[in-house]
């Protein structure tokens, strides 16, 4: 079946699909990390996995990350940072009409 899947799609099609998984696994990662308490592993994490978003388009991927990460300069006490972030967040849910993250990344903007 992997191979079928492979050779009917576009290779980039592929290479979009394979990246976008990457980007999940790394933020999952991150997760881990943070929940460990290891803020700064965390943020690497997905940090790596937002660049990874943005080089292929994934808004609904990137919106999810600007919030996580928010939430991590928050407890960092970087506050211009999770404003940042959260304001950017905030748009990007706007425009994709992605209602969880709106409230996720709201959220995330009065703790600020």
């Amino acid at each position: 079946m992997a191979e079928k899947l492979l050779t009917s799609r576009p290779s980039t099609q592929v290479a979009d699909t394979a990246k976008k998984q990457l980007a999940a696994s790394l933020n999952n990662i991150g997760y881990i990390y943070k929940m460990h308490g290891d803020i700064p592993k965390a943020l690497e994490y997905f940090g790596n996995g937002l660049k990874i978003q943005e080089e292929i388009g994934d808004k609904q991927g990137m919106a999810l990350s600007l919030v996580f990460l928010g939430n991590l300069y928050l407890k960092q006490n970087n506050i211009s940072n999770a404003l940042l972030l959260g304001e950017r967040a905030y748009r990007l849910s706007k425009e994709l009409g992605f209602p969880d993250n709106i409230e996720r990344s709201a959220g995330l903007l009065k703790q600020v």
